[in-house]
């Protein structure tokens, strides 16, 4: 978001002749919200800024959040392991925020597949292989619960071409999981009996 589309825009009161602020079209009118900030380590920095009042005041200008509103971010932190182009917070900044490190875990993710349908194939493989559902990299794609998802994707829709499947798998996930996944495929289609079917 641009500073104006966080924070709404000035107008000239009619009667007062001052200048208002127009809430933005986000901006909650009740409570039971979470408002989600995605990647504020990207966010140029006026627009870091712009959300200082909402977390220390919990208000923008003269709106006020109401009850039971909660502010939750989400970002990659720069650790020195990976090269994401995020920018680091001010002591100011820190000291608004509570910071929670979290890993991928696989049982939460095998079981959020589980229910949002992703291919078999994919969650049989995980299962065997738990440590490649997330190995951050930054010399090209690599596994993650995004690129798996995706992945998963484009198997339920059948949409990877037979002569294509080695460059596409590779791209989602990596050259090495890639190697793998296949081979696990290519076994596994050739089980006359699955287990799913076993169990049926």
């Amino acid at each position: 978001m641009e500073p104006g589309d966080l924070i709404g825009l000035p107008r000239t009161d009619p009667e007062t002749k001052r200048t208002v602020w127009l809430a933005p079209e986000w901006w909650p009118s009740q409570g039971k919200v979470i408002i989600f900030l995605d990647e504020l380590n990207r966010a140029p920095v006026d627009v870091r800024q712009a959300i200082f009042q909402v977390l220390t005041d919990y208000r923008m200008h003269t709106h006020q959040l109401p009850d039971d509103v909660y502010l939750v971010s989400a970002i990659n932190p720069d650790d020195g392991k990976t090269s994401y182009q995020v920018e680091q917070f001010d002591p100011a900044m820190v000291n608004r925020m509570c910071f929670i490190d979290i890993e991928p875990d696989i049982d939460q993710w095998m079981e959020w597949a589980h229910a949002n349908k992703c291919h078999e194939m994919v969650t049989r493989f995980l299962s065997v292989h738990n440590p490649l559902l997330h190995q951050a990299s930054d010399t090209g794609p690599f596994p993650s619960p995004r690129s798996w998802h995706k992945l998963s994707d484009l198997l339920n829709a059948d949409a990877i071409p037979p002569l294509a499947q080695s460059e596409v798998i590779s791209g989602l996930v990596g050259d090495k999981p890639a190697v793998a996944f296949i081979r696990f495929m290519d076994k596994n289609y050739k089980k006359p009996v699955s287990g799913k079917e076993v169990l049926e």
